[in-house]
């Protein structure tokens, strides 16, 4: 969050903080009985937090904000793995269906202003579940390409006129996960490799 505190999904699928500096994490919400709270996203408010609401086995899934001080949950988008918020104003949903979509989002009535639109098909989801995108605040976008993770692949960045273009031809691996820094000069990758990842 801007304040200097990290909001993260644990291992039983809460949500948790703990400063940014260090120190002791807390307990944001528990999981719910009937499901998991995951990918965890900042947006410019200190009291609110982006979140994905799978239910069991994630046959569905919502993408929620959360406000901090009471815990209150508002539904933003229906069939959605992940929510970015960008720089500019506009908020990017993966849905359910590999489908990256985005529109302005007001972020003091936390509604979007219109109807997201597609801006791109084809995004991985692991297991149908797990998203395998990642966004800079400036808008700079990787991902693997649905069907990609059974053999070896390559990592796409797309600018926001939706041009991709392979980082590296060279660079092949069974990608599991990624990662991109805010200011999208740096990229965290995980790879599924028989010497373990």
């Amino acid at each position: 969050l801007a304040d200097d505190r990290i909001i993260y999904t644990s291992d039983a699928f809460g949500l948790r903080m703990v400063p940014a500096g260090g120190g002791a994490a807390t307990e944001v919400l528990p999981a719910p009985a009937d499901g998991v709270m995951a990918f965890p996203t900042r947006v410019p408010r200190n009291d609110v937090v982006l979140l994905t609401l799978c239910s069991n086995n994630c046959a569905s899934e919502h993408l929620l904000a959360l406000n901090l001080a009471t815990r209150a949950m508002d539904t933003l988008a229906r069939n959605t793995s992940r929510g970015f918020y960008l720089g500019d104003g506009r908020l990017v949903v993966l849905q359910s269906d590999g489908t990256l979509a985005g529109a302005p989002f007001d972020l003091d009535k936390l509604r979007f202003e219109r109807p997201p639109v597609p801006l791109l098909n084809g995004v991985q989801l692991e297991i149908g579940v797990v998203p395998e995108v990642a966004l800079a605040d400036d808008g700079t976008l990787v991902y693997l390409p649905a069907n990609q993770v059974a053999g070896v692949g390559t990592v796409s960045a797309v600018d926001l006129a939706g041009r991709a273009r392979v980082i590296d031809p060279a660079w092949q691996a069974r990608f599991t996960s990624l990662a991109l820094s805010p200011d999208g000069r740096r990229l965290v990758v995980s790879t599924a490799e028989p010497s373990g990842n």
